[in-house]
């Protein structure tokens, strides 16, 4: 009986070991890109540096795009 549970454990462990690596070998291929129109309002730039952050705490590879010099008038404007 413990041998049993002995070897559910190992092969548990074994089975964690293989998804966390695989994940890690998948985050380098995530290509993420986040479109804002007023790209330097400061509390866009704050919610940008959050998602910069967790970005690279992930491995992925991101980036922030958008207007520098847009306004409120041209919100509309950048809506489907």
């Amino acid at each position: 009986m413990k041998i049993r549970v002995k070897k559910g454990l190992i092969r548990a462990a074994l089975v964690a070991a293989t998804v966390a690596t695989s994940g890690l070998a998948r985050a380098a291929d995530v290509h993420l890109l986040w479109v804002q129109a007023m790209k330097d309002h400061p509390v866009h730039r704050l919610m940008q540096a959050g998602f910069l952050n967790k970005c690279k705490e992930l491995g992925y590879t991101c980036e922030v795009v958008g207007d520098p010099s847009a306004t409120n008038w041209d919100i509309p404007a950048t809506l489907p």
